[in-house]
């Protein structure tokens, strides 16, 4: 099982103590790359959850399959509709919206009510269903889905555990800036809790990455010239502009795992811990 890619959590010393020190040193007004680049971030406790999910799915049972072919394989009908079954979107964070239809909408002013007017605006103000039918949102894979024909027919065991690799993450890509300001959000609050001034606000300053990259490596270069370590570094600045995200769909159809903490959910409790600790450095650095 692999978390992909970067594990948060309360009393994080490794990615956070990156982040804090650059909030420490106020340079929280650079940016690289133009932020248009997607990012997977991971509650560890989600990842915790997925491996209980595992556990609990290799105890075998009477429906195990015993008749998979390597040139055909035969699903029964469970097996098809879990693979057909439009999966719903992760709203954890940014909560469940509905979208108007025919069928289902506010009705709005209107001069003649329709006939199914209470039909329509009682599917729309009604429990969201889980269930889509193929008909209205079928599940198109392409011979590189994990769940094609094709990928099915050469793995004998795509929907058993074990042995099988299921990445996990919180299944919400953000733009990796973003999250990055979200936490030092977080750290201004908790700066304002201890009592300490506010940060002085300076006007953001944007790098390309090849122009970051030039710039790292003459701070890589000046950091071996002097004998010290250098903070911005050429690693960095790929990692800031890198786009990487992953698909969760095996986890959630053979596990069975959907992400029990969001990412502000997360990050409120990776907090949470650091109210107990003063002066704010100390989270970070112990």
């Amino acid at each position: 099982m692999h978390p992909d890619h970067w594990l948060f959590r309360p009393g994080d010393r490794q990615v956070m103590h990156g982040i804090h020190q650059v909030y420490e040193r106020n340079q929280t007004h650079f940016q690289i790359g133009d932020n248009q680049n997607l990012f997977d971030w991971t509650y560890v406790g989600n990842v915790a959850y997925a491996h209980i999910l595992a556990a609990d799915k290799l105890v075998p049972s009477s429906t195990q399959r015993e008749d998979w072919q390597s040139d055909a394989p035969t699903l029964r009908e469970e097996e098809e509709e879990n693979i057909n079954y439009p999966l719903p979107s992760i709203t954890l964070t940014t909560g469940t919206y509905r979208v108007p239809t025919s069928e289902a909408r506010p009705l709005g002013p209107y001069i003649t009510r329709p006939a199914d007017g209470d039909k329509i605006e009682a599917a729309f103000n009604g429990p969201h269903t889980k269930i889509i039918t193929e008909t209205s949102r079928p599940v198109i894979r392409s011979r590189f889905d994990q769940f094609s024909d094709i990928a099915l027919a050469r793995k004998t065991s795509s929907l058993d555990v074990a042995g099988q690799a299921f990445i996990i993450t919180n299944g919400e890509p953000t733009y990796f800036w973003d999250f990055i300001r979200i936490v030092f959000h977080h750290l201004d609050l908790s700066r304002e809790r201890s009592g300490l001034p506010p940060r002085k606000q300076k006007s953001q300053i944007k790098f390309s990455r090849p122009v970051a990259m030039v710039l790292a490596g003459l701070a890589e270069w000046w950091g071996g010239l002097v004998g010290k370590e250098a903070a911005f570094t050429k690693f960095r600045v790929q990692f800031s502009c890198v786009n990487r995200y992953y698909n969760i769909e095996k986890a959630r159809r053979v596990l069975g795992y959907e992400p029990q903490v969001g990412l502000e959910e997360g990050i409120r409790k990776m907090f949470e811990v650091r109210r107990y600790f003063f002066p704010l450095a100390v989270f970070f650095c112990l």
